[in-house]
């Protein structure tokens, strides 16, 4: 993949040089840290034979000492799950570690998907594990809440499952929840907190809430515990009940 990227890099490098010596435009001086420079290449990402992540932008710099890819002037980034585009990322910078394959995004982040917004300074693609990290500070839109995260955050692309610890609050309209932690399941819509949890409920708003939304149906008690119980409470005012001749126990019914 590498020496169709660098070749079609070269090619247009050439295309481009030639393009100059026609118009007399001077070719831009390359920073002496960068060894290879490519203009508007397309980056794919391939994981199990299948491709992943896709990376369309104006500039991409191979630094001369580091193995660090850098892209900028970022046209398009998006995460696939087989044909499908799972999320579609914009940032100021890209970059890309070439040995570990490790991304970093840089730069006023968004990550859109479906039923789904994050916005965050900084995020990482981990190749392995298939998900992105939030390390600082996230803000993220699902369905009628919105997701305040200070802390470390990671969203598991391939389950749409995204958890944050370090403290986090939960807003929807009037109300607000406050917890440790939450574990979001966007594909079902749900999630789960982490106490000690505190909630800030607007009246109207559970009105509002209990009006459209079904509430779940307590399940009968089963007849064995009722029988159970019902042994336990003869047991016990047997326990009470005094024997013939015997002072009756204080405080026992009579």
């Amino acid at each position: 993949m590498a020496a169709v990227v660098i070749g079609g890099g070269l090619w247009w490098s050439a295309r481009t040089r030639t393009h100059a010596v026609r118009s007399n435009t001077p070719v831009p001086a390359m920073p002496t840290d960068i060894q290879v420079r490519l203009g508007k290449v397309r980056l794919q990402g391939i994981s199990g034979g299948k491709l992943v992540w896709e990376v369309e932008a104006d500039n991409f710099d191979y630094a001369k000492n580091r193995p660090t890819l850098t892209v900028s002037g970022l046209k398009k980034v998006v995460v696939l799950n087989g044909d499908k585009e799972e999320l579609s990322l914009t940032a100021s910078t890209l970059e890309q570690n070439t040995v570990s394959g490790r991304i970093i995004l840089s730069g006023d982040v968004t990550v859109t998907g479906p039923s789904l917004k994050i916005s965050t300074p900084f995020a990482a693609w981990d190749p392995p594990r298939d998900t992105l990290q939030f390390p600082g500070q996230l803000t993220m839109r699902f369905g009628e809440y919105t997701l305040a995260c200070p802390g470390a955050t990671q969203f598991d692309v391939v389950n749409r499952l995204l958890t944050s610890t370090g403290g986090v609050t939960l807003a929807t309209s009037d109300s607000m929840l406050r917890a440790a932690a939450v574990r979001v399941n966007l594909a079902a819509q749900s999630f789960e907190m982490d106490g000690p949890v505190t909630v800030d409920l607007s009246i109207a708003d559970i009105q509002t809430w209990m009006a459209t939304h079904q509430l779940p149906t307590i399940p009968p008690i089963p007849d064995s515990i009722k029988e159970r119980y019902r042994d336990y409470c003869a047991k016990k005012e047997r326990a009470l009940r005094p024997m013939p001749g015997r002072p009756r126990p204080k405080g026992a019914r009579p």
